[in-house]
């Protein structure tokens, strides 16, 4: 049975006895504990605005300070922050930490082992792994463009305006630049 972690619920009652009840509670509790990041960090990327921050109707309206943009851009280096942790959910030690932790025979660490870190798992896992890495990288990527170009508005203060929906500069080296920082 595949299950789609971010659409399936974790059913969490313990339908087994003993020790095989502490192995299926820590499954699922490490199951519903990266279902609830990952969906986190999905809610947080699709309820963040962040895709019209150098908008010329955005930067009109954040004027002078940009606030509304800085704190957008708090809330994607958030996202990171829980990619960061996901990633590290994802790692062998992580995902042992809580069997180590009980008091069973190995036969119960070696079934749980089995179990969250078998073929299948691990060859997702670090599918998985790798894609939050790239995810990241792409996301860090844009914070410091955004970080950037609104910086340079800041600091380039009365050098440029929005006219018709345009962002002008009255300078073209000033334009070139900002052209590079957003490229």
């Amino acid at each position: 049975m595949e299950l789609d972690l971010l659409t399936d619920e974790i059913d969490m009652e313990i339908k087994t006895k003993d020790d095989y009840a502490i192995v299926e509670k820590e499954v699922k509790n490490y199951l519903n504990n990266y279902v609830i990041l990952a969906k986190s960090i999905i809610n947080k990327m699709q309820t963040v605005n962040y895709k019209n921050i150098l908008t010329p109707a955005n930067i009109q309206k954040d004027v002078p300070n940009f606030t509304n943009s800085l704190n957008t851009i708090s809330e994607l280096t958030k996202v990171t922050e829980e990619i960061d942790k996901l990633v590290v959910m994802t790692s062998e030690e992580e995902i042992m930490k809580p069997m180590e932790k009980q008091e069973v025979a190995d036969y119960y660490k070696k079934l749980y082992k089995k179990i969250m870190l078998g073929e299948n798992s691990t060859s997702k896992l670090t599918q998985i792994s790798n894609q939050l890495v790239v995810s990241k990288e792409s996301l860090q990527s844009l914070i410091t463009k955004y970080t950037n170009a609104i910086n340079f508005l800041k600091t380039n203060k009365g050098k440029w305006e929005i006219s018709n929906n345009q962002l002008y500069f009255y300078d073209t080296n000033l334009a070139n630049k900002y052209n590079q920082i957003i490229a």
